[in-house]
């Protein structure tokens, strides 16, 4: 007598549901741990754009930017009317400098597809981090403002 061997279909549909239930399980996590990674992505985009700044400052003997130094071509990119911006290296954020009278404001704003402004008719990508709209350097403090443009100094946001 002849034996074959096999999986039988109700087999293939158990595994293929364990396999389905595990996936639906993992997805939320995986969505959470990538806005997370690109919230960091934006941090250090924000410190190393004030570590550029301060160097430029240091190095032209001035206590602060203003706009004559947002022409120069090594801050073009990151005035807020660019039209090429400077976008976080993870795609999720893109970088400006704002000056002010007495200090400067580097600002991470979230971006579904590194466009200005997309997260105001968009919840794909960075848009979807409600918590975490805008990751901010003000005057050498650490803040973020959320969805609703509530903002959040370094000990209460969830962001730094």
């Amino acid at each position: 007598m002849l034996l074959v061997r096999g999986v039988t279909l109700m087999e293939l549909v158990v595994v293929v549901a364990i396999i389905a239930v595990l996936a639906i399980a993992a997805y939320p996590n995986y969505k959470r741990l990538k806005q997370e990674s690109r919230r960091s992505d934006a941090q250090v985009s924000v410190i190393a754009t004030q570590a550029i700044v301060e160097r430029y400052l240091t190095e032209n003997n001035k206590v602060n930017l203003d706009n004559t130094d947002m022409a120069l071509t090594q801050f073009a990119n990151y005035k807020s009317s660019s039209s090429t911006p400077v976008i976080s290296n993870g795609g999720g954020y893109i970088i400006t400098i704002t000056p002010n009278s007495t200090s400067y404001t580097i600002d991470a704003t979230a971006t579904a597809a590194g466009v200005r402004g997309d997260c105001s008719s968009s919840n794909l990508g960075q848009c979807a981090d409600t918590a975490c709209r805008v990751i901010s350097i003000a005057a050498g403090a650490k803040q973020s403002t959320n969805s609703t443009g509530s903002v959040a100094n370094a000990t209460t946001t969830t962001c730094w």
